[in-house]
């Protein structure tokens, strides 16, 4: 049932502020397997190799990538199949339940106003370094959602899709028939805009700061109308065990998750990583001894724990783990292994000191 809303409009901090913004891994294989649906895999191959990706890198484990991964990789399909609103289509197929369990904890909101409140707080665990807005404009409230990509040319695939998606939002609360009133996207007025106003059904104006949508300030009191019960309900702790993955709140942390996807991809350099966070290497050593650590402390570090971690199953021979890890000769593994540890690596062997099976 509609209820006006007459209380104080929540003020969020402008954005979160971090290195470069980065997207969860699963919510890019979402937008691939997406693609594949609209695409031939010719094209889907391809824009995987313009982002300096494959699909086993993505199936991995858990982890997050720097957002411009996903923009580098639709404007490469864009311009394989000459279609320069891809991203606006492929944002038309997701719904917003596609985020998972942050959707989930999202939607048990218990108004529309206390999901836009929901989303900021749990972002960092599906995009840490984007953020969200949320400002008045008049009788209007403008939702908007910044990607902090800045003059890179994907950029705007992904502002014309996220539309679409801040939209269901709103429509899980207001109805499968509400629009929004205005769009605003980054950007000058060109001949896109007629594109976008077509597909969304609603006026857009350029030159915002972020991509938004505007709603009338009586439609924030919605209720939702599949609203759970206490017991079914979610809060932002349970998300880290549901997620099964931690935000990177710092360079550190970034620079651990990329190595873990870098590895797949066979290259872990300081180049290669300073690359993807999009700075060069002086800087990202600066950055990360403002933190009390190095580039290559934290490779050393991310190598150990993983290869304990491969050799504690007992499913692998200490010249697997090696090559495994990057390394063509075992006895250098061996050497850097019991440099690390004080032990030879065959004594991890399940964790006791039976030797892995070579």
């Amino acid at each position: 049932m509609l209820k006006p809303y007459h209380g104080t409009i929540y003020h969020f901090p402008t954005f979160i502020s971090m290195t470069i913004p980065m997207t969860q891994k699963a919510a890019i294989t979402a937008l691939v397997d997406t693609l594949d649906r609209q695409v031939s895999p010719h094209v889907t191959r391809r824009a995987l190799q313009a982002a300096g990706l494959t699909r086993d890198a993505l199936n991995a484990e858990p982890g997050f990538l720097p957002t411009a991964v996903e923009a580098v990789m639709l404007e490469s399909a864009a311009r394989s199949v000459g279609d320069p609103h891809l991203g606006l289509r492929l944002g038309s197929e997701h719904a917003y339940e596609d985020l998972g369990w942050y959707a989930a904890y999202v939607l048990a909101a218990p108004q529309l106003i206390s999901s836009f409140a929901r989303g900021k707080r749990a972002l960092p665990f599906i995009s840490p370094g984007c953020g969200v807005s949320f400002r008045r404009a008049g009788e209007h409230v403008v939702l908007s959602y910044q990607f902090n990509l800045g003059p890179l040319n994907g950029a705007r695939q992904l502002e014309e899709g996220m539309p679409g998606l801040l939209t269901d939002l709103v429509r899980r609360f207001a109805g499968t028939d509400w629009h929004p009133d205005w769009i605003e996207m980054p950007g000058s007025v060109h001949r896109r805009s007629a594109v976008i106003e077509d597909f969304y059904g609603a006026p857009v104006r350029f030159g915002a700061s972020a991509v938004g949508i505007a709603l009338h300030r009586s439609v924030l009191g919605h209720d939702n109308p599949n609203k759970p019960d206490a017991a079914g309900d979610l809060l932002i702790a349970d998300l880290p065990s549901l997620l099964g993955i931690r935000p990177p709140v710092s360079v550190s942390d970034q620079v651990l998750t990329l190595l873990a996807t870098q590895l797949r991809l066979g290259d872990s350099t300081i180049d290669t990583i300073a690359a993807r966070l999009a700075v060069g290497t002086r800087t990202l050593e600066r950055q990360l001894r403002a933190e009390g650590t190095s580039f290559r402390d934290l490779k050393q570090h991310f190598l150990r724990e993983r290869a304990m971690a491969l050799l504690a199953t007992g499913d692998w021979s200490v010249t697997a783990v090696a090559k495994a890890l990057g390394y063509s000769e075992p006895n250098s593994f061996s050497r850097a292994f019991t440099r690390w540890t004080g032990h030879p690596p065959s004594t991890f062997a399940y964790g006791t000191k039976t030797a892995a099976p070579e």
